[in-house]
C-alpha cells in the first residue's frame, strides 16, 4: 500500500507568491498637531494577509506607535523634523513585504505680532483756522499695515474726516475747544 498525496504524479504544489504592502501617501503635519494616523494596506494574489506590523525607521525622536500590529498606526509625541515609517506585511504561506513612509513635521506657524498706531502729535489751531492735517502712522515688526481706522473720541462733534481709511487725514469743520482723535 502506497500513500496518496495531493501533489502524486510529479506535480509540486505551486510556489507561495509575496504579498505586497502599501504604506502610504506621505504626509505633512504642522505643530502643534503632533500625532499622526498612517493606513496601510496588503494584498496577496494566492492567499490572505495575515500580520501587519509598522515600525519607525528614522526620525528626530522615538514616536508613541499605537496600533503597530494592525493595517492603521497612529505615530504620536512627533517634533519638528523628518521621520520614516516601515510597514510589513506577512502572508498566510509566511511570505513578507514592505514598504515606507514619510511623514514631514513642520514648525509651527510664527504667532503674529501687534501693529502699533501712532495718531501723531498734540496739535492746536487758532480759529478762523479750523481744519488741521493730522499725521498718522502704524508700523508692524512682522508684516505690513493693512488699513487704517480713524475716530474722534471726545470734543465736539462737529469734526469731519476728509478720509476715516488713511494715515494722514485732513479734520476740518472744528470749533472752539479740545478734541481727541
Amino acid at each position: 500500500g502506497g500513500r496518496l498525496s495531493p501533489y502524486q504524479g510529479g506535480t509540486t504544489p505551486p510556489a507561495n507568491q509575496p504579498p505586497t504592502a502599501s504604506a502610504g501617501a506621505d504626509i505633512t503635519i504642522t505643530l502643534p498637531t503632533s500625532s499622526v494616523a498612517l493606513s496601510g494596506s496588503g494584498t496577496d494574489t494566492d492567499g490572505i494577509i495575515s500580520s501587519y506590523s509598522w515600525s519607525q525607521v528614522s526620525g528626530p525622536n522615538t514616536a508613541t506607535l499605537s496600533g503597530a500590529n494592525s493595517a492603521t498606526l497612529t505615530a504620536g509625541s512627533l517634533m519638528e523634523g523628518d521621520y520614516t515609517f516601515r510597514l510589513t506585511v506577512t502572508d498566510n504561506g509566511g511570505a513578507k513585504a514592505t514598504d515606507e513612509v514619510n511623514v514631514l513635521v513642520s514648525p509651527a506657524a510664527p504667532v503674529n505680532q501687534v501693529p502699533v498706531a501712532d495718531a501723531g502729535p498734540d496739535m492746536s489751531v487758532t480759529l478762523p483756522v479750523n481744519s488741521v492735517a493730522l499725521s498718522g502712522s502704524g508700523t508692524d515688526t512682522d508684516g505690513t499695515i493693512s488699513s487704517y481706522s480713524w475716530s474722534q473720541v471726545s470734543g465736539p462733534n462737529t469734526a469731519t474726516f476728509s478720509s476715516r481709511t488713511v494715515a494722514s487725514p485732513t479734520v476740518s469743520a472744528l470749533v472752539e475747544g479740545a478734541y481727541a482723535f
